[in-house]
């Protein structure tokens, strides 16, 4: 991944406090640069879909799993 001080990412992890911060960047061995060939716009468009999908799916086990279990749980408060 190529490296960008002052991103997106920067603002939203580092201001926004948002923890899942991140960029993507599509295929390219370095030839195409941004203009990537026709024949490798839906294969790169199901790559990038399969990693959003196991980003969402990462969070939904650990982050919002581990919230609600904890809402869940019951509160232990003082005995009278």
């Amino acid at each position: 991944m190529s490296y960008a001080s002052g991103s997106t990412v920067d603002w939203t992890y580092g201001t926004a406090n948002i923890i899942f911060s991140y960029g993507v960047e599509l295929r390219d061995t370095g030839d195409y640069g941004f203009l990537l060939p026709e024949n490798q716009i839906i294969p790169t468009g199901k790559e990038t879909l399969a990693g959003e999908l196991a980003l969402l799916k990462y969070i939904e086990r650990h982050v919002l799993g581990a919230a609600a279990a904890a809402e869940a749980e019951p509160s232990v408060g003082p005995l009278a």
